[in-house]
């Protein structure tokens, strides 16, 4: 009889150690950042348990901005939401200013909503992420070091519910970059960061880009991704120069250009000797053209041109997967040319063509090309930000209000 208490008091101590550590379990899981699963603004414990999906209208206003991509926002006029930069970096870590804006009526925080990807992460968001501005008309979030890696889908959406419906929702839109100008435009570069570019050479890729039309902070975008403006990288596939021309596209490029001369040691020798030898300047300008500044941008340019007509020729297979794509002309001036030339300069065009074969509409997301996504959305985010006024550490906070 004597052992029957002793027993009962061994259960109870095992279901309460038991109960301590799933308790700790627990708190561990809610109120440690490196816990559960996470989005750009912090972990998404605290929103798997406390946010739901139950807007009445969110289907149906999210399904107009993924259709119509020329939309950012839909609902009321009322409430605006702004944001600084204004549009997503890719590229760089950067600090987010988020403002919203009413006309009419008192705004309320706990009206605010996030989605990230279609989830909703509201309650992630406002716990990592404070109001550093608050009025009747106006509430501003300040975002510290957000990071959005381009190899990564970062589809964001903010918008203000009232009574369990959406009354006004905006996209973060991605940035964007169109490969084409007109004879008469002046493209303004406003900042090169964070690299320091000389203005001589910025002043050269802008000469050179508007012989052919193409848009000068797309090709800065291209040697800022390609070699960091060196002139002397060298690539693990020897692509060499400023905008890493291999010997394959070198041969289009001297098809034109016949006088321009290509080392021929560089194909033959193996990476490591041929990068020791440009670093030495045993490769250098006057053996090899794609080590000539001038003619590197020159020649990348010759490449891209090469590339457009290659786009242009196959105007039939992309109006096969893009419907929408009404002629030569729309498909010219689309974000979707771009991204197949930016594509198709990175992985080249026979591989980006296979893959929009087989994926249509998702050719982005192949296996084969998660290299050319990755680089499509630097690219492009380099192209949009080296022509906006948004230079890190321009904006503070009584300046966000302003915004």
């Amino acid at each position: 009889m004597a052992l029957k208490p002793t027993f009962r008091q061994h259960i109870v101590r095992v279901l309460l150690r038991a109960s301590f550590s799933l308790l700790f379990f627990a708190a561990t899981l809610l109120f440690t950042s490196c816990a559960g699963p996470m989005n750009p603004f912090g972990s998404e414990t605290l929103s798997i348990i406390n946010d739901g999906d139950s807007f009445e209208n969110l289907e149906a206003f999210t399904n107009i901005l993924d259709t119509h991509l020329n939309f950012d926002n839909v609902g009321t006029s009322t409430i605006g939401i702004e944001f600084f930069p204004k549009k997503q970096n890719r590229h760089t870590i950067y600090d987010l200013y988020i403002k919203i804006n009413s006309t009419r009526g008192k705004l309320n925080s706990e009206n605010i909503v996030i989605f990230w990807n279609g989830k909703n992460i509201t309650s992630s968001f406002k716990n990592n992420n404070k109001v550093i501005y608050e009025d009747d008309q106006n509430i501003i979030y300040k975002i510290n070091r957000l990071s959005l890696p381009a190899r990564l889908e970062t589809d964001i959406k903010i918008g203000y519910q009232y009574r369990g419906e959406i009354r006004s929702l905006y996209r973060y839109e991605e940035p964007s970059c169109k490969q084409f100008t007109a004879a008469n435009n002046k493209t303004t570069i406003t900042t090169t960061d964070p690299f320091n570019v000389k203005s001589s050479f910025i002043d050269l890729v802008k000469k050179e880009a508007s012989k052919v039309h193409t848009n000068p902070s797309m090709l800065l975008g291209i040697i800022a991704q390609e070699s960091g403006f060196n002139y002397r990288s060298v690539s693990s596939a020897k692509a060499i120069g400023l905008t890493q021309v291999t010997d394959a596209a070198s041969q289009h490029v001297i098809k034109k250009y016949d006088t321009w001369k290509v080392d021929k040691r560089i194909e033959k020798l193996p990476y490591g000797l041929v990068k020791f030898m440009v670093r030495s300047g045993k490769i250098n300008h006057q053996n090899d053209w794609r080590l000539n500044r001038k003619k590197s941008v020159i020649g990348g340019l010759e490449y891209i041109e090469y590339l457009k007509k290659y786009w242009r020729g196959n105007i039939d297979l992309v109006q096969k997967s893009y419907p929408k794509i009404k002629n030569l002309k729309t498909f010219e001036k689309s974000q979707l040319f771009t991204d197949l030339i930016l594509a198709s300069y990175n992985s080249g065009p026979f591989r980006v063509k296979s893959q929009l074969i087989k994926l249509e509409t998702d050719w982005r997301n192949s296996d084969r090309l998660q290299e050319a996504k990755n680089y499509i959305n630097r690219v492009n985010s380099y192209c949009y930000h080296f022509t906006q006024n948004d230079t890190q550490g321009v904006i503070n906070e009584d300046q966000a209000i302003n915004l």
